[in-house]
Parts: C-alpha cells; sequence; structure tokens
C-alpha cells in the first residue's frame, strides 16, 4: 500500500502518509479506513495527510468523486495536508478532491504546523501533549 494511516492523537487526530503514487482503488481504499475511523470516534476527529513523499495520483476528478463517499460525518473535523514540496497541481488536485469531499482542509510545509492549525481551531488539542508518534 502506497499509505499508512494511524492515529496521531487516539480519537481525536488520523495521521495519513502517502509515499509514492496512489491509483484509485487504493484511494478508495484510504477514503474507506479513514471514514471508518471518524465513524468509530465519539469526539470530532481532525486528519493529518503527510504527502511530502507522495508522487502521483489518479487525475479523473469524476472518477475520484465517485470514488469517495459525498456524506461527511458529523465527526468530521478539518484536514490538514503537509505539503512541503509537492507541485501546486498536486496541491491543487487534492484541494478539489477535498472539497468534493466537503471537508475543511488547509495546507502546511510541516507536521508541527499542522498540530499548531489543529489546535487552533480546537480547543479540546490545546490541552493534550501532542508529539509525533514517528519519532518515538
Amino acid at each position: 500500500m502506497p499509505y499508512e494511516i494511524s492515529w496521531y492523537v487516539e480519537h481525536r487526530v488520523i495521521f495519513i502518509k502517502i509515499s509514492g503514487d496512489i491509483d484509485l482503488e487504493e484511494f478508495e481504499q484510504l477514503h474507506a479506513d479513514s471514514f471508518a475511523m471518524v465513524e468509530n470516534s465519539h469526539h470530532k476527529v481532525h486528519a493529518i495527510a503527510d504527502l511530502s513523499e507522495f508522487n502521483a495520483a489518479p487525475t479523473n476528478l469524476r472518477a475520484l468523486s465517485a470514488a469517495s463517499n459525498p456524506e461527511k460525518n458529523h465527526n468530521q473535523g478539518l484536514t490538514v495536508l503537509v505539503a512541503p514540496k509537492i507541485a501546486g497541481i498536486f496541491t491543487f488536485l487534492f484541494s478539489v478532491i477535498l472539497q468534493t469531499l466537503k471537508l475543511e482542509y488547509r495546507i502546511s510545509e510541516t507536521v508541527e504546523d499542522a498540530v499548531t492549525i489543529l489546535k487552533k481551531v480546537d480547543v479540546d488539542l490545546r490541552a493534550l501533549d501532542i508529539h509525533d508518534p514517528q519519532q518515538s
């Protein structure tokens, strides 16, 4: 799989790391996996999507839209794309995908900046000591 998905903060923040290329079938599975995590939480769930090692995604917006559940879960929070070196076209593509999914999003250059953004929009996260589980 070209992606990994886990809890960054249990039942509060999902961490998604996309590496290399992701095809339509893998995108569908990623969406289903993350949607299930949101549905199984009793809190507002935000997401950090690290695209720093991302190369390519399907560009057929109609197919991507059809592959995605258009329903936004009431627990779905903000999605922050970590995109330090991604070309403008891919940032645009992901922003269109997130808009199609009716998800609120921001773009940051680092995971640390993404955490700062989330703490600004969700007061419940401010009191938590959030650190990168990849660094533990």
